[in-house]
């Protein structure tokens, strides 16, 4: 138990971190946004759950996706501390505001003990976060493959 604490503290930190990072870097963002998640992956005790923090940031030349949080297994608990270097690609037969993530990369930061499979499937794969709709001039639905997941508003609305 109290590892867990000290990993959401942990957790909780580098968040804070790449928030003001992302913050003070140039204002040319398309989209930055946080959302708090919490994905049962399944309905029965056996199956994993995440908890933890979605940070997107996306400028005209990079686009990332910061997951810091817990992964909770049935017999282990990952700290998650990861940055996916994703693209956006337009999702075929949708409108042209609904765009799907594709991981090009991904950074695996300190304390981060969560496998890089597990993640692909989990944190940003088939089950988890993997496609943005713009709503409105300044705000975006983040979504999964059966359901809004939470919306995000642009700070730059002047470019949009």
């Amino acid at each position: 138990m109290k590892i867990k604490v000290i990993y959401y503290i942990i957790s909780a930190f580098i968040v804070l971190f790449i928030s003001v990072f992302f913050i003070h870097q140039d204002q040319n963002s398309r989209l930055h946004c946080r959302g708090q998640v919490h994905f049962v992956f399944g309905d029965n005790e056996t199956l994993p759950e995440f908890k933890g923090v979605y940070t997107f940031f996306f400028d005209k030349n990079n686009e990332f996706l910061s997951v810091n949080g817990l992964f909770i297994d049935t017999d282990k608990t990952f700290a998650v501390q990861k940055v996916f270097r994703v693209n956006t690609e337009m999702t075929e037969g949708f409108s042209d505001d609904f765009y799907e993530l594709k991981t090009k990369s991904i950074t695996s930061l300190t304390g981060d003990n969560l496998p890089e499979n597990l993640a692909l499937r989990y944190i940003l794969g088939p089950v988890s976060v993997i496609s943005i709709r713009k709503n409105t001039r300044n705000s975006y639905v983040i979504k999964n493959l059966y359901s809004p997941v939470f919306i995000c508003h642009s700070i730059n609305a002047e470019e949009h």
